[in-house]
């Protein structure tokens, strides 16, 4: 049994919870240490999960978000917080305009308005004890199309809950680092895309330079519309796979010649100089380009290619 495995059995023992003791399920020295194992990766992990949300639309548009930002104890009759609860209502909050209300039984309540769609959330938040506090966002009206997977249950975690009383933990598993990123990040299968065409597959060079200017604004010209973009703004590529149906996300990596390679157990895409790939979503057009340091000190960066898009639901007949 691993030092998590552990610190998890303490969270949810094997025998019954009684719900009237006042003694903590779980110790603040198994809190520390659980926050410690997930703390090394999990801060980075909620940041570009909300970046991933807001590159494809807002967070309003995924059920799995909603599904954890909705965890309340009070709808279980059990007194506990979960850590992912608190970390994605934190790690959204400049998606949404805030108006604070009266707090009625709360500490503090608000009604938050997405900044992109206009879906409005009930925020509310209470401590019940010097160790335990328990918040929420809950949706009052989605306005967003719905275009990630559905929510699942048991529901995968990986910092956890603590409380005096946890919900029957049935419902509920502990899932490593990429598993609980892939469930975060799943699409419907009708919200993916297939390729109708590649209209330009000309490669350009964009830049060439040093480090200096490689972060700055830069353009490219398309059916004279104007694109600009920064290297932050840029996905990396294999995250297309979550947009594309398979056979036509081989068809775009196929036609633009880029390579594979493994590391860590993940695959990532390079260009023929070895440079990291990625893509950029325009409306129905995705735009994908390559950079990165081909020499010591030089750096550039390539567009590739522009595909146009169709809905998975257009396609059938």
């Amino acid at each position: 049994m691993n030092i998590l495995q552990k610190i998890l059995s303490r969270m949810w023992p094997d025998k019954p919870i009684n719900e009237t003791k006042t003694e903590m399920v779980s110790e603040p020295e198994a809190i520390e240490q659980i926050q410690g194992n997930a703390g090394k990766l999990w801060p980075q992990l909620c940041r570009e999960t909300i970046d991933y949300y807001k590159k494809l639309g807002c967070p309003c548009a995924f059920p799995r978000f909603i599904q954890y930002t909705s965890i309340d104890c009070v709808d279980s009759g059990a007194s506990f917080s979960m850590r992912e609860t608190e970390s994605f209502i934190q790690a959204s909050d400049d998606c949404f305009d805030t108006n604070e209300i009266d707090k009625g039984n709360e500490c503090y309540r608000a009604i938050l308005t997405c900044k992109t769609c206009g879906s409005t959330f009930m925020k509310a938040w209470s401590d019940f004890s010097i160790a335990i506090n328990r918040t929420y966002l809950k949706p009052l009206e989605l306005k967003a199309p719905q275009i990630g997977a559905d929510a699942e249950r048991p529901i995968p975690f990986m910092a956890g809950l603590c409380g005096y009383s946890l919900p029957d933990k049935a419902g509920f598993k502990h899932v490593d680092h990429d598993t609980f990123r892939a469930y975060l990040r799943a699409m419907k299968d009708c919200a993916k895309f297939s390729v109708t065409k590649i209209l330009n597959n000309n490669r350009e060079l964009l830049y060439d330079g040093n480090q200096d200017r490689f972060y700055d604004n830069h353009s490219l010209v398309f059916n004279k519309q104007r694109y600009n973009f920064r290297i932050s703004d840029v996905i990396s590529l294999e995250n297309l796979q979550h947009i594309l149906n398979e056979a036509f996300f081989k068809d775009v990596i196929n036609n633009m010649n880029f390579k594979s390679s493994a590391f860590d157990s993940k695959v990532y895409y390079r260009s023929k100089e070895g440079l990291s790939s990625g893509y950029l979503k325009q409306d129905e057009l995705i735009i994908i380009v390559s950079f990165g340091e081909s020499q010591p000190c030089r750096y550039k960066i390539f567009f590739e290619g522009i595909v146009e898009l169709q809905s998975c639901k257009q396609n059938t007949g």
